[in-house]
């Protein structure tokens, strides 16, 4: 992220920024990289301003960060980046705090940001790393304790996803849905 973005200006950009164009582009793109950024802006900030942050996400910017995190999730694994895949996590609790969102949508997800991890490194670090800021217990005991779960409630069949070679690299769809060609 820009040193001259504040996470007030962040959630602006977030807001504002097209959700299903960013879903559907091309990968990568250089949003993908502000949106990291802006992930670990929201890590460093304090309690308050993570808060405030979250209060300020209207729903496009709630869609964006998932949208972001599945993408980050297969950019981490074809660029073998534990810092994207981290960025995935950290999006992640940031959606688990949304009153709206089921622990279910965050189990899902966390098996495609689990599966990068495992290619990416040890997927305990990349987690911890991922999930240090959070103060909720809830949520930090959630994504952790998917690291704990029998290896077959791991799977990304068991979440609805499968995982797709294509000719950048691993993409990740869900229900037989179909794949943009940004994705490619």
């Amino acid at each position: 992220m820009p040193e001259e973005m504040t996470l007030h200006e962040a959630v602006k950009f977030l807001n504002h920024l097209p959700a299903t164009q960013y879903w559907e582009g091309k990968m990568p793109c250089k949003e993908d990289e502000l949106i990291c950024g802006i992930c670990e802006s929201y890590q460093n900030a304090s309690s308050w301003e993570r808060r405030e942050f979250r209060e300020k996400l209207e729903v496009n910017g709630w869609r964006m960060l998932w949208s972001f995190l599945r993408r980050t999730a297969m950019l981490g694994a074809r660029e073998r980046s534990v810092r994207r895949v981290a960025c995935g996590l950290i999006a992640l609790t940031i959606c688990a705090e949304d009153p709206e969102t089921e622990y279910y949508d965050v189990l899902m997800d966390l098996s495609i940001l689990y599966h990068s991890a495992c290619r990416v490194g040890d997927p305990y670090r990349i987690f911890e790393a991922g999930v240090e800021h959070v103060d909720d217990e809830r949520i930090r005991d959630l994504l952790l304790g998917f690291l704990d779960r029998d290896p077959h409630d791991q799977r990304l069949e068991a979440m609805g996803w499968e995982a797709i070679e294509g000719p950048s690299g691993l993409i990740y769809r869900f229900d037989d849905q179909p794949i943009p060609e940004g994705h490619l």
